[in-house]
């Protein structure tokens, strides 16, 4: 859970500028992560999550522990709730409608008054019709989105009086793989294009990010095992060099239980290892790491009905 809602953090504070990446494609799947998560407590009937973390010294893990965050359910409000204690305390809460579909996401600080808030609207048929992005109670940007054949082919970027700020195209293939994104400014001039590649099995194992002003391109390149977990991602940076790079292991039931990454010379910078319950949750992980020293247990406390 951490990480969905440490991306969406991103998503809702950076959404204005002009990100390395395709805001598109995070943004959907950060979405889906999340959607598939509020379905899968209800499905299992849990009401609250507990991550607590434990410092280990010498292979023991000391008495004293830390509540990183708590998540939970509230059915009669159709709301998923993340409030995280470490390192500063924030509040996530994201609200579905009937479809549980993502309609509102608001983060608040301490003395709960509003971070950043997103808005979304939805076509009849799902689509998403548009997103309205707060800082505070500021409206800062909006994105509104054009479909055909029920594709997403165009975003615009619009600002609180309606002019618009950039505009994106969109290219996809069998109707569900996005093979290519035009990101234009509001002169109407290319800024960026991504690009994405697809195995057989549909896996992505290019992406391409390329700035023709500047004749500058980035890749990520990703690897995947038979049954289309992935294994590896490399980054590759200005002339086509190696910047990091990422591994990934699974079990029998492609539940991941390690995770590491590496520097630009290859030597290991983080590395988490999880564990699981018999029903698929995740139970604990230890986390390393070795730029600072650094070996954490983190366990996870699941309240049921």
């Amino acid at each position: 859970m951490r990480k969905i809602f440490l991306i969406l953090v991103l998503i809702v504070t950076a959404g204005a500028f002009n990100l390395s990446y395709s805001q598109i494609k995070l943004i959907t799947e950060t979405d889906s992560k999340i959607k598939k998560t509020y379905e899968n407590y209800i499905e299992k009937s849990v009401n609250t999550v507990t991550l607590y973390r434990y410092d280990i010294d010498s292979g023991e893990v000391d008495s004293e522990s830390e509540k990183i965050s708590k998540t939970f359910v509230d059915l009669n409000k159709n709301t998923l709730t993340d409030i995280s204690y470490y390192p500063n305390y924030s509040k996530t809460v994201v609200a579905f409608n009937d479809s549980k579909n993502i309609s509102d996401v608001s983060i608040y600080y301490s003395d709960n008054s509003l971070m950043s808030r997103v808005i979304t609207k939805y076509e009849t048929d799902g689509n998403v019709k548009h997103k309205i992005y707060y800082f505070g109670n500021s409206m800062t940007f909006k994105t509104i989105n054009s479909y055909s054949s029920g594709n997403l082919v165009r975003q615009d970027y619009v600002d609180s009086l309606g002019k618009n700020l950039s505009y994106s195209k969109l290219y996809f293939y069998n109707s569900n793989m996005l093979i290519e994104e035009d990101k234009f400014n509001q002169a109407d001039s290319l800024e960026i294009v991504f690009q994405y590649s697809y195995d057989n099995a549909g896996n992505c194992i290019e992406e391409n990010v390329n700035y023709p002003g500047a004749s500058y391109t980035s890749k990520i390149v990703n690897k995947y095992d038979d049954r289309g977990n992935k294994t590896e991602s490399v980054m590759y940076g200005i002339g086509n060099k190696i910047t990091s790079k990422s591994e990934y292991k699974y079990d029998n039931k492609s539940l991941m239980t390690e995770e590491s990454t590496f520097s630009i010379d290859n030597k290991p910078v983080t590395k988490n290892e999880y564990k699981y319950d018999e029903y698929g949750k995740k139970t604990e992980w230890k986390s390393y790491d070795f730029k600072e020293d650094l070996e954490y247990l983190y366990k996870i406390i699941y309240d049921e009905k």
